[in-house]
């Protein structure tokens, strides 16, 4: 290697200034910005020949001034000029290649980070699942599509505690966990110096739980489906057939409450909702009964045509008109408390529809968030097959969803039946892990429509955005996205709400303990805003597209709004854990990292004092190095929106 030129010693005073400080401080983003700003030396190197390569040169235009990253912006340009003249800035290194004579590819090495890596740095699960039950102390791995994890560079935390691993170039292998839930989460640096971080949500048990399945008849059922799913946390679940003798074993599970479905080909359904358990539970089937003759559907007839179920007055707040509803109630009871009902549609009948609402006595009680998880199910089935279905329990509601009496609002749950000649519904509700306190649903009514008129919610009261919960959702919640903006435009291949708003917001619910008190604030303040700002998009014109182009487009806006440039240091890692990369999305990716590109560089300053903190601080030493490593990778996305964009 040839060293054609080099720069000259110069030796100066320099006073160590807040300008200077702040870029020492920041010396990563510091040193290219310096290079270019007071036009330091370049060094020629000339590297001999060890591959083939046919050189090209194209003249690039004039690049402009570099732009004052904001960390040094507030001083004038003689500071700035003599902080750079003082930061020991080396010079700037370019490279010729001699002539050669075989094909290669030459990697070039650089201590900045470099435009990017090959593949995109995405974690995927091997030998355990986000979806499913998982074995508890089972080991596991994560791995990326290629070698660029700078293996050196990682932590890996298991609800916010650090996790001894070990790691490769491409791969993460990981102990197994006796935890119930485990909220796994990663921050790294790639091969080429760029923070990624990643998280999965996942459910560890070793309960099996057998689940017999009758049919109406008493007699054991095979080759029924039976879907498990934990009810806290929507997504993970289990499913398979009942074999020869009408039972299925559900493996892994943990101490959390498990709704049950089991669903014949013949339009026979059996639910139940519990708390995981090693002793069979039993599901009979229930019927597609025979429709009633009469219509009975405000329960101005009393109970009659229903299975189960009192009456209570109810008052309808615009029309001051008192009517009835009917309820169902745990009344003390340790098993499933189910109510049905059939009836006759007309020929032109387009839509059914019944409006509930959950009542707990477990949250005035002060048992929000235990194990006494009390659960519910709504269900509409048609004669033809068709079926829509919602089950719900206390804790994966959100205590935001209840009021002082532990009451939510009024849900619509709507299924198209087109060609039905009869509607059943179906509504059940179950205590869970004790029989103390009870709960309830409550029906305000039940119908089928033959509307079709978008936004005339006079004619067609099944419409979800009619509901106050949908116009007006409760703050601190996430069924928005379940109940409002996947049932008025539902079936959206990889569509926002269940992919994108539900599945965040549930993780923020789940995770709420690693933010501070400003953070889960910040939290639900911007979820609230991003339901909220949803709402006009869900009109009559609402397609799959407009509304994620919407969605996605009050982002920026929201986390603003909410307060993102004033978060706790450990907030900015536990909200990168938890959406990236959903956080950059195609749609509004760059538009978010500009928004918060104008405060980045005062977020990496209080990031590195909290760095500095941890690292002089003697007390759990190896549980700070973890979390000061963690928020290196935090610091460094923030210093990265603040270095000058190159102009092509």
């Amino acid at each position: 290697m040839l060293v054609a030129a080099s720069a000259a010693a110069t030796t100066q005073k320099c006073n160590s200034d807040n300008c200077l400080r702040a870029l020492r401080r920041f010396s990563k983003a510091a040193v290219p910005f310096c290079q270019t700003y007071i036009k330091v030396p370049t060094i020629t190197v000339t590297v001999p020949a060890i591959a083939t390569v046919t050189p090209s040169v194209t003249a690039l235009p004039k690049r402009a001034a570099p732009a004052v990253p904001s960390f040094v912006a507030s001083f004038p340009a003689s500071r700035i000029s003599s902080g750079c003249s003082c930061l020991n800035v080396p010079p700037v290194t370019t490279s010729v290649y001699a002539s050669v004579t075989t094909t290669t590819t030459i990697t070039a090495t650089s201590t900045t980070p470099t435009a990017g890596p090959s593949c995109s740095p995405i974690f995927t699960l091997v030998g355990a699942s986000e979806s499913s039950f998982n074995p508890k102390n089972t080991a596991f791995s994560i791995k990326l599509p290629c070698d660029i994890l700078n293996a050196g560079n990682y932590t890996v935390f298991a609800n916010g505690n650090p996790v001894t691993t070990t790691g490769t170039a491409n791969s993460i292998t990981l102990p197994g966990f006796q935890d119930d839930y485990v909220f796994l989460a990663i921050a790294a640096f790639d091969i080429y110096g760029h923070p990624f971080f990643q998280s999965f949500r996942m459910l560890f048990g070793s309960i099996s739980m057998p689940v017999l399945v009758l049919g109406p008849d008493g007699l054991p059922a095979p080759n029924v489906l039976v879907k498990a799913n934990a009810t806290t946390y929507p997504g993970i679940g289990q499913s398979g057939l009942t074999d020869a003798t009408g039972k299925f074993i559900i493996n892994n599970l943990p101490s959390t409450t498990i709704g049950l479905l089991a669903q014949s080909n013949n339009n026979t359904i059996g639910v139940n909702g519990v708390a995981a358990t090693p002793g069979q539970i039993t599901l009979q089937l229930t019927p597609f009964n025979v429709p009633n003759d009469f219509f009975n559907l405000d329960f101005s007839n009393g109970t009659a045509g229903w299975s189960a179920g009192t009456l209570i007055d109810h008052v309808e707040t615009k029309k001051r008109v008192v009517d009835k509803d009917l309820v169902l109630s745990t009344g003390g009871s340790p098993s499933l408390q189910s109510t049905s009902s059939t009836w006759k549609t007309y020929p032109f009948s387009k839509t059914a529809y019944i409006r509930y609402r959950f009542i707990t006595s477990e949250v005035p009680g002060g048992y929000f968030g235990t194990q006494y998880n009390d659960y519910f199910r709504v269900t509409i089935r048609a004669d033809t097959g068709a079926f829509a279905t919602v089950t719900h329990s206390m804790n994966e509601l959100g205590l935001g969803a209840f009021d002082s009496i532990g009451a939510t609002q009024w849900y619509t749950l709507q299924l198209q039946i087109p060609k039905a000649k009869a509607i059943q519904f179906d509504v059940a509700v179950s205590n869970v892990a004790d029989a103390l306190l009870d709960s309830q649903v409550v029906v305000d009514q039940a119908g089928d429509l033959t509307c079709d008129q978008c936004g005339d919610c006079t004619q067609c009261p099944g419409d979800p955005m009619c509901q106050a919960s949908c116009t007006n959702p409760a703050p601190m919640t996430c069924s928005f996205y379940s109940n409002c903006a996947e049932a008025e435009v539902p079936d959206c291949d990889n569509g926002y709400a269940l992919n994108y708003g539900q599945k965040n917001c549930l993780k923020f619910q789940s995770n709420l303990n690693l933010f501070s008190a400003a953070g889960q604030a910040f939290i639900w303040n911007t979820m609230h805003c991003l339901q909220l700002a949803l709402i006009p998009a869900l009109n009559c014109d609402a397609t799959c597209a407009s509304v994620r182009s919407a969605a996605f487009a009050s982002h920026p806006a929201c986390y603003v709004a909410s307060g993102f440039c004033d978060l706790d240091p450990f907030d900015y890692l536990a909200l990168f854990w938890t959406i990236w990369p959903d956080l950059f999305s195609a749609e509004s990716g760059q538009q978010v990292k500009d928004t918060m590109a104008g405060c980045a560089g005062l977020i990496a300053q209080r990031i590195e004092t909290r760095i500095e903190e941890l690292t002089a601080s003697v007390v759990d030493a190896v549980v700070n190095a973890a979390k000061a490593a963690a928020l290196k990778a935090v610091r460094q996305f923030f210093l990265d929106l603040t270095v000058p964009k190159p102009v092509t």
